[in-house]
């Protein structure tokens, strides 16, 4: 998938997720803060196509002067796709 830069490319991003996925949900796990730093790990779950899942998930947030100027996303691929099968492309909701 390709960086969504932007605020405009995030909301679209954000949207599409939503449109694939309503019933999307984060449970927290824990969270690590650094001065330019965020590290965030959780389980995501929810419905797509019919079959419900559930994977690790971990963001991990560059900020600079307060503001977030990268955030990476690391999932537990393998188990999820064996959940839901291959990944669509994230723009098919939209």
């Amino acid at each position: 998938m390709e960086a969504a830069d932007g605020k405009e490319a995030v909301r679209a991003l954000i949207a599409a997720l939503i449109g694939l996925v309503p019933d999307l949900k984060f449970e927290p796990k824990r969270l690590h803060t650094g001065e330019d730093h965020i590290v965030f790990e959780y389980d995501m779950s929810g419905t797509f196509g019919g079959s419900p899942f559930v994977c690790d998930g971990v963001d991990v947030i560059t900020v600079a002067d307060g503001l977030v100027t990268r955030k990476d996303t690391y999932l537990d691929y393998i188990k999820l796709t064996a959940q839901i099968g291959d990944m669509p492309p994230i723009g098919a909701a939209g």
